[in-house]
């Protein structure tokens, strides 16, 4: 087993001078991905927060300009796999593994191959899953989910590649796309009550991956058509809404017919499964 935390990253100087120290402490090897143009300021920052670049904190810049979330996760998940680290754990920029809590269960679950990604447990995600309150006490537990629930979250390399890499071409929706991609190569996604984590952020605010679409782009008609179309012509009318609609997917009907029943039934429920007894095979059929 051989981990790599990942924080893709651009303009964010300042949020990752109170991020990246705190993932330090997670005692793993740590990479900022982000434009070629900042990895100057990225270093700079390093020093400047008492980390040697190269040393604690690596700073790599990606091969094109402007490319977007999809991009830059995929080209890091190759590069890492060609690097010889078998899972990945990616960390938002504005995000943090809470205090006292550790990232390698997360790992842990993936490396054996449970599920292709594991999240860590966002204090909102409560309020999906029935007695969420009560479950997020509990230290052993993950849940599967639909969506991507993202911020802080392991991959399996070999299984995301295997189910064809996170998609280049999104800006947005990358990581439900991700899900969607998992289900079909018949994993799910699930969310560990073991390692709590938190957004410094609130959406919406200055910086990001994708600032070169400049203010407002999430709301963008040629930006939220674009994501749909990629979206849609993967996947087909039958699991995903049509252009003009919200993009929504029929996660249970998605599971149902490349997992199995189970899975769909999981994904319905919600229900926590304790981590040591689960299986990806559990679900399938």
């Amino acid at each position: 087993m051989k981990h790599l935390i990942v924080v893709p990253t651009r303009d964010r100087i300042e949020m990752c001078r109170k991020t990246i120290p705190l993932l330090v402490e997670q005692d793993l090897p740590v990479l900022l991905v982000t434009e070629k143009d900042e990895v100057m300021n990225y270093s700079i920052l390093l020093r400047e927060i008492g980390l040697t670049p190269g040393l604690e904190v690596a700073v790599i810049g990606l091969p094109l300009k402007n490319q977007g979330h999809g991009y830059s996760r995929a080209w890091i998940t190759e590069v890492a796999r060609e690097w010889g680290y078998t899972s990945l754990l990616f960390v938002d920029d504005d995000s943090k593994i809470n205090k006292g809590y550790n990232c390698r269960p997360m790992l842990e679950f993936v490396e054996a191959k449970k599920g292709m990604v594991c999240a860590g447990w966002h204090s909102n995600y409560g309020i999906w899953i029935k007695g969420g309150n009560a479950v997020a006490k509990e230290p052993n537990l993950v849940v599967p989910r639909p969506q991507g629930h993202d911020h802080v979250y392991a991959v399996n390399i070999d299984l995301v590649l295997k189910a064809g890499n996170f998609e280049r071409r999104l800006y947005s929706h990358v990581n439900a796309e991700l899900n969607r991609s998992g289900i079909a190569s018949g994993y799910l996604w699930f969310v560990h009550t073991g390692v709590h984590i938190s957004c410094l952020n609130k959406p919406g605010d200055p910086g990001g991956i994708a600032t070169q679409l400049g203010e407002g782009w999430k709301k963008r008609p040629e930006v939220v058509d674009r994501t749909h179309e990629i979206i849609l012509n993967n996947w087909g009318p039958k699991y995903i809404s049509p252009m003009g609609k919200r993009i929504t997917t029929k996660w249970q009907l998605l599971a149902t017919d490349y997992i199995g029943p189970k899975a769909a039934l999981a994904l319905k429920e919600a229900a926590p499964f304790d981590e040591a007894e689960v299986t990806a095979e559990m679900f399938r059929g």
